[in-house]
């Protein structure tokens, strides 16, 4: 059983009230987790933790990945490059759950959630640019490549 802490600080709006906070945890695993609210006033004071509330996460049975990175493009700036394409749907999770991976040449360049753009360096003359998204239970989509040729740094 895994348990989170979250404690929130400085959640005050101006006029006093607080605000309302929630959070979707997605995944293919069950989990289940317990949560406590404990408040902070202004002055950092926290109050009694309140009563354990428990939740388990329901098994996903999600086996589709998502879309391909649709139209992607890129602006040439010699050795720096700018890709940019159309985010990917998924038939279980919203984007925000949705990681693109980069890769330079096959060369993994990096990772980020819920993005249409990045900025990556070519490292030859000729370099292919492939995006590709990932699901929250790690179904993958078709790639999405393209190749700038005479780039000089």
């Amino acid at each position: 059983m895994a348990t989170a802490s979250v404690r929130e600080q400085d959640g005050l709006r101006r006029d006093g009230a607080t605000e309302a906070r929630a959070a979707e945890v997605v995944g293919h695993t069950p989990w289940q987790l317990s949560f406590t609210v404990v408040a902070d006033d202004p002055s950092r004071n926290a109050s009694t933790p309140s009563a354990t509330v428990t939740a388990t996460t329901q098994p996903t049975i999600d086996t589709t990945g998502p879309t391909a990175p649709g139209n992607l493009y890129a602006f040439d700036f010699g050795c720096e490059t700018w890709l940019f394409w159309d985010k990917s749907a998924d038939d279980v999770d919203p984007q925000y759950a949705i990681l693109y991976e980069v890769y330079v040449n096959g060369v993994f360049d990096g990772a980020q959630l819920d993005i249409d753009r990045w900025i990556t360096y070519g490292t030859q003359s000729s370099n292919t640019f492939t995006v590709q998204a990932i699901d929250s239970a790690g179904n993958r989509s078709p790639t999405s490549s393209l190749t700038l040729d005479n780039q000089t740094c």
